[in-house]
């Protein structure tokens, strides 16, 4: 099915690359697909790949007429109108002393950028998405604890493994991450699919393809990742054709400052962007 939707698992070029391969419809030799995907050794070994101001892979124009004729591309426009709406809410999630403290750090750096479309390549956004993203552990069990006293199970995604190890402590909760072993991982989903779970933990990342949970009420985004095709990717995992109950409910938990309101800014055109490019 990955191979007949065109959709690779992880989202690189590698990934398209194998699967096709492993499939036996791959339509270029190594060498043909590094050329298209701009592909060369690092300096450091392995090979990379080159990518736009967006972050995007560079691909070859050719990519998609090739990749037409060994999969069958179907796009969201064309099953829009069958698929449940979405209602997207955002909850401002006031900050710690530590996080204001390093945001207003930040905030002198990103300043020059803030009437651009751009974001400067600071490594010290990782450590502030680690302290919002454990910040907002506490206000988990409230929201469990709201949305089952009003009989919903629903899915809680994050980038970092601490919120979901944390939600996952409640009673009939279970996690799904990068670590989690793949029979685990199916038990957990068949659990959720046939109603003996409230809920799921789930990483974004791992979210971002092959699981199926539609009858989830509802969502909530602890936070986000830096790929915001992957954001949307994981809100989809509960708005499945199969769906039955309605619209999914989605809740991101978001700040305000000025930081992460640029970066929301940035992340948003690169979506819409690649929605467009996409045709979708």
């Amino acid at each position: 099915m990955l191979g007949l939707s065109g959709t690779p698992t992880g989202g690189t070029p590698f990934a398209l690359y194998y699967m096709l391969r492993a499939l036996h419809c791959c339509p270029w030799d190594w060498f043909g697909f590094l050329r298209r995907y701009h592909g060369a050794k690092g300096v450091h070994g392995g090979y990379e790949f080159e990518r736009d101001a967006l972050g995007n892979y560079k691909v070859d124009p050719r990519v998609t007429g090739e990749l037409a004729h060994v999969m069958r591309r179907v796009l969201r426009v064309d099953v829009a109108s069958e698929l449940p709406p979405k209602i997207i809410t955002y909850r401002e999630i006031p900050h710690r002393r530590d996080t204001k403290k390093a945001l207003t750090e930040l905030d002198a750096l990103m300043a020059p950028y803030y009437e651009t479309d751009e974001l400067p390549g600071l490594t010290q956004f990782a450590h502030v998405d680690r302290l919002m993203a454990n910040e907002r552990i506490p206000h988990i069990p409230d929201a469990q604890k709201e949305h089952e006293g009003r009989g919903e199970i629903g899915l809680i995604f994050s980038a970092h493994t601490e919120p979901l190890l944390a939600a996952g402590q409640r009673a009939g909760w279970g996690v799904i991450y990068g670590a989690t072993p793949l029979a685990k991982r199916d038990k957990l989903i068949a659990d959720f699919e046939g109603g003996r779970l409230q809920g799921l933990a789930i990483n974004v990342k791992t979210a971002a393809t092959a699981l199926n949970l539609p009858s989830a009420d509802y969502e909530i985004f602890v936070d986000s990742t830096w790929d915001p095709f992957e954001i949307e990717q994981a809100e989809d995992r509960a708005n499945r054709l199969s769906r039955t109950k309605g619209p999914i409910h989605i809740e991101h938990w978001v700040s305000s400052h000025a930081v992460c309101r640029h970066r929301r800014k940035v992340l948003d055109r690169k979506r819409k962007l690649g929605a467009d490019t996409l045709g979708e």
